[in-house]
């Protein structure tokens, strides 16, 4: 086989596997006649209606207790022209080689109502730079069902396998519905059964509530507040401005538990839960939280919490921000919002050590004479005790250099964000965050347009493989289909 047709295969499959080799030009026929051979410990579940769902198909599958003492998530795949053979040590590797195979396949060639699917005779070895690779994603009230489904789906397929799922005051909590805006509340049988399918595709949901600041259940420039605008009443459960929470107050604690606690038992209990706690602007103002120590109001708030999901076997996470002074020179360049007035650069020192600090850093702080950055924040986080996940966005060589370091420190592993530009970034984030963050900012395991954020064949393929998940939903309204609403600007008419 020429390297032209191996490179063009290798285009198709994001992230990028370790190794991939064309065994001849044979293919092998996705259908009834096909066998699937799984070599695992031990039986995964769900595996068949895996591959009905990728290729609508019902092959022979045979599973083989075998030991395989490689990280989570590795697999190994052998084609033949009848067979295909999958060796993984669980379940996730197992999923990661379907996903990879399903990137491959073509529908048959030369009719025009293709019939079945067809895999190149080929060999593949894979494995994940670290075993947390996490994609955390905003669900606003602007939001469509379809555009998050889509994203949670996408990120399956790219194989994260995790995401952190932020509510902007769309969850209908029952136990504080004043917390939800009525007209934009999620459908709680829906949103269960986005869970539970994301579950199936390998992917644990991890819910997230700003607990301290974000109170406001909206964007800070947009000035709508879930609570106050609708039901001043409630104003006393926040600070004057509303924009961090009243901590001071009792009754602010009993519904945040509620909430938490409801919010953890609807998404199946997962083994994390995080409580955001970043940007806590005008913290502790109100008259009575002013004449309290705002550092041990904060730790007091923070141990509930903790406490309170480690009685459910559950860790919690949270941003790292308010913890730092900005006004340390050691953190120039990085991002950091906390401040000698708020008492809290040293609360550090005493939080229990299994929470875990996401570290969400933008850019690419270069250090003198244009050293590489040193990613000094991380660094320290994981010196004191605690397991770090770096926190990277849309800075393509910032995110491979963070990668870089959580897979060598070693960190505990990434949770990129998308925020407000979840449609728009598809191709920055998810696309080309999952290579970053498989191979652990590997350069020589990633496509070498990596850092071209507009590379048109990459972004074909991307449609392809979202057409793929589309599918899957069964969308086909004109709207809802694509990375985007519209192709033009609303006040463009044709």
């Amino acid at each position: 086989m020429s390297y032209s047709e191996h490179e063009i295969l290798m285009t198709r499959m994001n992230p990028r596997p370790v190794r991939f080799e064309l065994n001849g030009d044979k293919i092998c026929r996705l259908d009834s006649a096909a066998n699937f051979v799984i070599n695992t410990p031990e039986k995964p579940e769900g595996i068949e209606k895996i591959i009905r769902l990728f290729w609508d198909c019902a092959p022979a599958i045979r599973y083989e207790v075998a030991p395989c003492p490689r990280r989570s998530g590795a697999y190994q795949v052998e084609i033949g022209e009848n067979t295909v053979s999958i060796t993984a040590p669980d379940r996730d590797g197992v999923l990661n080689a379907l996903k990879t195979l399903r990137q491959l396949a073509e529908e048959e060639r030369g009719v025009l109502r293709f019939q079945a699917y067809e895999l190149p005779c080929c060999t593949i070895e894979d494995e994940p730079a670290m075993t947390f690779r996490a994609l955390h994603v905003c669900w606003f009230p602007e939001n469509q069902q379809y555009q998050i489904e889509r994203a949670i789906r996408y990120a399956a397929y790219c194989k994260y396998n995790y995401v952190v799922l932020e509510t902007w005051g769309v969850f209908p909590f029952e136990s504080a519905p004043f917390l939800c805006w009525q007209d934009k509340a999620l459908d709680r049988k829906e949103l269960k059964r986005i869970i539970t399918e994301a579950k199936e595709l390998g992917l644990t949901i991890i819910p997230q509530f700003n607990i301290l600041g974000h109170a406001s259940g909206s964007r800070e420039n947009g000035g709508k507040h879930v609570a106050i605008n609708r039901f001043p009443e409630y104003a006393s459960l926040f600070e004057p401005d509303g924009w961090s929470f009243c901590l001071s107050n009792p009754e602010t604690r009993k519904i945040l538990s509620a909430c938490v606690t409801e919010m953890y038992d609807f998404f199946g209990k997962p083994g994390f839960f995080h409580i955001g706690s970043d940007e806590a602007r005008l913290l502790a103002t109100c008259r009575t939280c002013r004449r309290a120590s705002r550092k041990e109001l904060v730790k007091d708030h923070f141990l509930h919490f903790h406490d309170l999901m480690a009685e459910q076997g559950a860790r919690i996470m949270m941003w790292h921000d308010m913890l730092l002074d900005k006004e340390d020179p050691r953190w120039n360049g990085y991002i950091v919002c906390g401040s000698v007035k708020d008492g809290l650069t040293d609360l550090y020192k005493e939080l229990p050590k299994d929470i875990v600090i996401c570290d969400w850093q933008y850019g690419y702080p270069e250090g003198e004479d244009g050293a590489a950055p040193t990613w000094a924040t991380s660094k320290f986080f994981k010196e004191n005790g605690y397991d770090v996940l770096v926190s990277p966005c849309h800075n393509l060589k910032g995110f491979c250099s963070l990668a870089e370091l959580a897979a060598n420190k070693p960190l505990m592993g990434v949770l990129e964000t998308t925020w407000s530009e979840l449609d728009t970034g598809l191709f920055t984030t998810i696309t080309k965050g999952s290579g970053i963050i498989w191979s652990g900012g590997n350069a020589e395991r990633l496509s070498p347009k990596i850092m071209d954020a507009w590379a048109p064949d990459d972004m074909c393929m991307m449609h392809h493989h979202i057409r793929q998940i589309e599918n899957d939903m069964g969308i086909r309204d004109y709207y809802a289909a694509g990375r985007i609403m519209l192709q033009l600007p609303e006040k463009i008419h044709l």
